[in-house]
Parts: C-alpha cells; structure tokens; sequence
C-alpha cells in the first residue's frame, strides 16, 4: 500500500473535501492528483483475478497513468479522455493466464501484441477476456472501429 503523509492528508480532507474512499468526484486537476496518490485503485483495479481499467473515474475527467503494478505480473498503461478509453496496455512480467474486463462495453476487444501488432488468441465470457501472457511482452488491447 502506498504511504500517505499525514499532513498531506490533512489538506486533501480538510481543506480541499477529498475523500480518500473513492467518493469524490475528480473534477480538477488537483483532485486528479492526489486521487493519484490516495486512490489508485480508480484508475485501474485487479479485482477476482480480474483487470479493469477506469473502474471508478468521472466521464468529464481526462487522465493516464502508467505502468501500475497489478497482482500476477502486470504493468498496466491507460489514458481516458472525455470519458471514453484511448489507451490501455498491460506488459507482462512474467508468463500467465491474463484476465482483464473490456475497457469499451459492447465493442469487440482486439489484443494484439507489441511490437508488430502480431493477433493475440483470447477467449471471453460476456466482457472479461482472458488470454496467455508471455513473460517480457507488451500487449496493446483496442477495438475495431
């Protein structure tokens, strides 16, 4: 977990109204920040074996992360711009079974693998797609337009 400075979190509770549950809304660039540094799990969670990107940030928000550490050996790299998804990669540290929930609902998900953008086989149920990740190899997930 991350550690948060006490007086830090004194002026992002009392003086700025940012709750550090997940309740307030990241509607200026300073909420985004410190969302950045008391809420990760915003941006993007692991939850049941599962990766989710965005999980919990307003649709009138632009924000990015990159390279969050998720659970099972995965960096994770997003952007959501107006609410809509424009980039998400996972680079894989270590050869598994790779989970993650499809960042555009109702839109096929394309895993591709990077560099060369060689087709990556995934299997789905509803949203949640899964596919073998290989140790050193980024994966760049989109969409057909």
């Amino acid at each position: 977990m991350f550690s948060r400075h006490p007086s830090l979190m004194y002026y992002a509770i009392k003086v700025l109204g940012v709750s550090i549950n997940g309740t307030t809304t990241l509607d200026t660039t300073l909420k985004k920040a410190i969302a950045r540094w008391f809420e990760p799990e915003r941006l993007c969670n692991f939850r049941s074996g599962t990766i989710f990107f965005f999980p919990c940030v307003s649709s009138k928000v632009d924000v990015a992360f990159k390279d969050f550490q998720a659970r099972g050996g995965f960096l994770v790299t997003g952007e959501l711009r107006n609410g809509v998804v424009t980039y998400a990669q996972l680079k894989a540290r270590r050869s598994t079974q790779c989970a993650v929930m499809n960042p555009w609902p109702a839109k096929t998900l394309f895993i591709t693998q990077q560099p060369g953008n060689t087709p990556v086989a995934t299997a789905h149920a509803g949203e949640k797609y899964t596919f073998a990740a290989q140790a050193g190899r980024s994966y760049l997930l989109h969409y057909s337009r």
